[in-house]
C-alpha cells in the first residue's frame, strides 16, 4: 500500500475519532457520541480546561441523548444496577493539613450524596505542592488524606470502605518547578464509587 494511502487512512480515522467526541456545554467536560461523560482512570471528568476550586464533574450533565423507544421486558422483574463514581477536590492552606470551612462543606455534601447507596468505597489521595523536601511533602499529603478520612468517619462514614494514600508532590494538578507554592497542588482528591 503506498505511503500516501496509509497517511490518508490514518488522518481519516483520527478525524472520525475526534468528531465522535462532543463537548458538553456545562463545566467544560467532554462527552462521547452517546452523551456519556468521558472519565479518566481516576474517575474524574476529562475537561477542555481546568477551573480552580471544586471539581464540578459531579454536577455535570451529559449531553442529551436521542429518545428511542424500548420494548417492554417480557415479565422479568430485574433491577439493573450500574457502577457510578463521583470525584471531589478539597484544597488546603500552605503547610497545613487542617480542613478549611469550604473543605468541610464539600465533604459534608459528599457524605450526604453517599448515604443510602450500596457497595460503596472511597479512595482518598493526598497531595502537596513543591515547597519543602520530598519526604516532608509525602508526610504532609498523608496527613491531609487522614484529615479528610477522619472528617468523613466523624460524619458517620464506615471506616472500612475508606482507603487513603499519599502522593506527596508526585502528581501536581498544576506543573511547577521545585520551590513553588501552588495552591491547587495542596489538595486531596476524594473518589467515591458506588452502585445505583
Amino acid at each position: 500500500m503506498p505511503k500516501n494511502n496509509i497517511l490518508v487512512s490514518v488522518i481519516t480515522v483520527a478525524i472520525f475519532a475526534y468528531s465522535s467526541l462532543a463537548f458538553a456545554s456545562n463545566n467544560n467536560v467532554v462527552t462521547d457520541s452517546d452523551g456519556d461523560l468521558i472519565k479518566s482512570t481516576f474517575g474524574n471528568c476529562v475537561r477542555t480546561k481546568w477551573e480552580s476550586g471544586v471539581d464540578k464533574c459531579a454536577g455535570a450533565k451529559p449531553a442529551a441523548k436521542p429518545v428511542t423507544q424500548k420494548r417492554p421486558a417480557a415479565n422479568k422483574k430485574m433491577t439493573k444496577r450500574s457502577n457510578k463514581s463521583r470525584a471531589y477536590l478539597v484544597f488546603f492552606n500552605f503547610d497545613s493539613s487542617d480542613l478549611t470551612d469550604s473543605s468541610k462543606d464539600i465533604l459534608s455534601s459528599a457524605y450526604k450524596n453517599v448515604k443510602g447507596t450500596i457497595d460503596r468505597s472511597f479512595q482518598i489521595t493526598g497531595h502537596a505542592d513543591k515547597m519543602g523536601g520530598d519526604q516532608y511533602n509525602m508526610f504532609l499529603s498523608k496527613q491531609r488524606a487522614n484529615s479528610v478520612r477522619d472528617y468523613l468517619v466523624n460524619l458517620g462514614l464506615d471506616n472500612d470502605i475508606v482507603k487513603t494514600k499519599a502522593k506527596g508532590e508526585a502528581s501536581p494538578l498544576v506543573a511547577t518547578a521545585d520551590g513553588i507554592a501552588e495552591p491547587q497542588n495542596r489538595r486531596v482528591e476524594v473518589v467515591f464509587s458506588y452502585e445505583e
